[in-house]
C-alpha cells in the first residue's frame, strides 16, 4: 500500500538546478625564505634533513603579533614590501610564511629553501588556504658556478673497485663526483698456438652492456701463434665478464684467454658545488688501480631554487615572481634563459629601500614588492586575478639597484630589450621627458612569464585568470559528482559552468566563451562508466601593450576649408 496521503499534500525537493560557486581568492601570498632574528617559537627555522621541522604560519600582514616577530631578514622585508603596496588601515594581505634555517654555505641554505618549498606544497590542508602568489626572496638571483662535468683523459688500469674521486682547487667548494668502473683487457694468454699460420686476425667479443671491444695483434713463429699484443684494452665489460677471443687466418687451432683489468668507465658529478672560478683538480684514490686522469668543466648553473619552483606552483595553481641576476642586461637575460615555466615571472632589477632602522638605504629583492602590487590590483578588481598589473607604481622605493633606460618608442634601449626577453623591470619616471613611462615615481613594467616563445599562455595574468576559472569549475563540478547521470543532471552541471562563464563575460574578465556537449565525445561506453565530457572555449582578455598610430595627411579637410571659405564669402552682402 502506498504511503502517499489520500487527501493531503506531498512535498518534493529537486536538485537538478545549476548551482553557484562560492568566492575563490587568488591573492593569498606565501613566502619561503630565511629571516635573521625571527622569533624561533613563532617562526621555527626548518632544515632539509628534517622535513617535519618546517611550519607554515598564516597571518594577516597587519597583525603586529606576527610581523614584529619576523626579525630583520628577508621574510621581514617581504612582508613590509607587501604592506607598502596596500592602503594602510584598510587593506591587508593574507600571508603564509615558511621560515628556513641559514646553512653554513649557500648550497646548504638553498637545500633548506627547496625543502621549505616542498613543505609549502603540502601546506594548504594545514592552514586551510591555498597561496596563489609565491615568493622566495633572497635566493633566486644567485648564479652559481659549479662543476658541470668531468671528462676522462685516461681510464687507468688495474681497478678492482670504484676509486674515490676528489675535487680540489678552482676557487670553489662543495663539488663531489663518483666513478663507475668496468673491465678492460690487460693481456691475453695464448693457449694453443695452432699450425699453418702466416697471417692471423684477433677478434674480441663486444661488451654485453655496450662499450668498446678490445683489440690486439698476433705474433707468429713457425706457423704458430706465439703471443698477442693488446692494442686497445677496450672498456665496458662487466665485473665478471671475460670476452671470448677468436683467432682467424690461414692456419687452424690457435686459442687464447683474456686477462682482465678494471678501468674507469664513467664519472658522474653528484654535486656541482659553488663559487668556482676555474676547473678543479681531479684525483683518484683507492680501488687498487693506477693511471686514471680527468679534467673538470665549470659552467654557470641554473638557480636550484628556481628549478624547484615549477612543480610546487603547478600543484598550488600559483605563480611566482622571482628576482634574477640584476648586475647587467646580459646577466638577467642569461638567467631568464634557464627558466621555462608559464608560472614564473622574472624581474631584472632590485629595490633600494630604507632598512628597518629607517635610516640606512639597503638593496632588497624586488619580487615581494611586485607580489604586493598584484595583490593591490586584485583588491581593486573585486579580488579577481584577471587584470594585468603592468604600468603601475611601486611604492616604498628610494631607488633601484641600477638605472634601466626605457623609452616607449625605442625598442633598442635596455628596458625594451629586457622586456623582449620576458624579464620584467621597474623604471623611474621622468618629468616632461618624451617616451618616459611616467612623470615620476617608480613604475613596474612586465606582462610575460617564462613560457616558450609564441606560447598562447605567455601573458601571466591570463594564466591566473584561467586558474581561477579552473578552480571555480572544479568546485561547481564536485557538487554534482556522485549523482546519477540523467539528462536533467547533466544539463544542470553544464549550465552551472556556462552561467559561471556568462558572469565572467559580463564583468569583462574574459572576451568570450563557448560551451558544447558533443555526442561523439560521450559514447555510450563512456557514459556507462560514469564519464561525461564538455568542450569549453574561453578567451582571456590580452593586455594592451603596444599602441600603433597610422597617421596620414587628410586632404578632405582642405576641401572642407575651401568650401567653408567659399560659403562665407559668397553668402556675404556688400553694402
Amino acid at each position: 500500500m502506498s504511503d502517499a496521503p489520500i487527501f493531503g499534500t506531498i512535498d518534493q525537493r529537486f536538485s537538478d538546478e545549476p548551482l553557484p560557486t562560492g568566492p575563490v581568492s587568488f591573492s593569498k601570498i606565501a613566502f619561503v625564505s630565511t629571516s635573521t632574528g625571527a622569533d624561533d617559537d613563532v617562526f621555527p627555522a626548518g632544515v632539509s634533513v628534517d622535513p617535519t621541522s618546517f611550519l607554515a604560519v598564516r597571518f594577516s600582514s597587519s597583525n603586529k603579533a606576527f610581523t614584529e616577530k619576523l626579525g630583520t631578514g628577508y621574510l621581514a622585508d617581504a612582508v613590509r614590501a607587501v604592506n607598502a603596496q596596500l592602503s594602510p588601515g584598510s587593506q591587508a594581505a593574507d600571508i603564509t610564511v615558511i621560515r628556513v634555517a641559514e646553512g653554513g654555505t649557500l648550497n646548504e641554505t638553498m637545500a633548506n629553501v627547496i625543502a621549505g618549498l616542498r613543505a609549502l606544497k603540502a601546506a594548504p590542508i594545514k592552514i586551510n588556504a591555498t597561496p596563489r602568489l609565491v615568493g622566495v626572496p633572497g635566493y633566486t638571483a644567485q648564479r652559481l658556478t659549479g662543476v658541470s662535468a668531468l671528462g676522462l683523459t685516461n681510464r687507468g688500469t688495474g681497478f678492482t673497485a670504484a676509486p674515490t674521486v676528489s675535487l680540489t682547487g678552482g676557487g670553489g667548494t662543495g663539488a663531489t663526483a663518483t666513478a663507475t668502473i668496468s673491465q678492460g683487457v690487460a693481456s691475453a694468454t695464448v693457449g694453443a698456438g695452432g699450425a699453418g699460420y702466416t697471417v692471423a686476425t684477433v677478434l674480441f667479443s663486444a661488451p654485453a652492456g655496450g662499450g668498446t671491444r678490445a683489440t690486439a695483434t698476433a705474433t707468429i713463429a713457425g706457423g704458430a701463434v706465439t703471443s698477442l699484443t693488446i692494442t686497445n684494452k677496450g672498456h665496458g665489460y662487466g665485473p665478471a665478464e671475460v670476452p671470448t677471443i677468436t683467432i682467424t687466418g690461414d692456419g687452424t687451432g690457435a686459442t687464447a684467454t683474456a686477462v682482465m683489468t678494471g678501468v674507469i668507465e664513467a664519472l658522474t658529478v653528484t654535486n656541482g658545488g659553488s663559487g668556482y672560478t676555474g676547473a678543479p683538480t681531479v684525483a683518484f684514490t683507492g680501488g687498487a688501480g693506477t693511471g686514471a686522469t680527468a679534467t673538470g668543466t665549470v659552467t654557470v648553473l641554473a638557480n636550484p631554487v628556481v628549478a624547484a619552483l615549477p612543480e610546487v606552483l603547478s600543484a598550488l595553481l600559483a605563480i611566482a615572481v622571482v628576482d634574477v641576476d640584476d648586475s647587467s642586461r646580459d646577466a638577467a637575460i642569461d638567467a631568464r634563459e634557464d627558466m621555462g615555466s608559464d608560472r614564473i615571472m622574472p624581474v631584472g632589477v632590485a629595490a633600494r629601500v630604507f632598512d628597518v632602522d629607517g635610516a640606512t638605504v639597503v638593496t632588497r629583492p624586488m619580487a615581494p614588492r611586485i607580489l604586493g602590487l598584484i595583490t593591490r590590483v586584485d583588491f581593486q578588481n573585486g579580488g579577481k586575478p584577471f587584470e594585468p598589473f603592468a604600468n603601475r607604481q611601486i611604492f616604498g622605493l628610494v631607488g633601484t639597484s641600477r638605472a634601466i633606460e626605457f623609452d616607449l618608442r625605442d625598442g633598442s634601449v635596455e628596458g625594451q630589450q629586457l622586456l623582449a626577453a620576458e624579464v620584467s623591470i621597474v623604471v623611474r619616471g621622468e618629468t616632461d621627458v618624451d617616451g618616459a613611462i611616467a612623470d615620476g615615481g617608480f613604475v613596474f613594467i612586465g606582462t610575460d612569464n617564462c613560457a616558450s616563445d609564441g606560447d598562447l599562455w605567455q601573458q601571466i595574468h591570463q594564466v591566473r585568470g584561467a586558474d581561477i576559472i579552473d578552480v571555480e569549475h572544479m568546485r561547481l563540478t564536485r557538487q554534482y559528482l556522485g549523482r546519477k547521470i540523467s539528462a536533467s543532471n547533466a544539463e544542470a552541471w553544464i549550465n552551472a559552468l556556462k552561467f559561471n562563464l556568462r558572469d565572467h563575460k559580463a564583468d569583462d574578465d574574459v572576451l568570450g566563451y563557448k560551451t558544447e556537449f558533443k555526442a561523439d565525445e560521450n559514447s555510450p561506453e563512456e557514459v556507462r562508466l560514469g564519464r561525461l565530457a564538455v568542450d569549453l572555449g574561453i578567451e582571456e582578455a590580452p593586455v594592451f601593450r603596444v599602441a600603433k598610430r597610422n597617421v596620414r595627411r587628410y586632404r578632405q579637410a582642405v576641401n572642407d576649408l575651401v568650401a567653408d571659405i567659399a560659403a562665407r564669402i559668397n553668402a556675404s552682402t556688400i553694402l
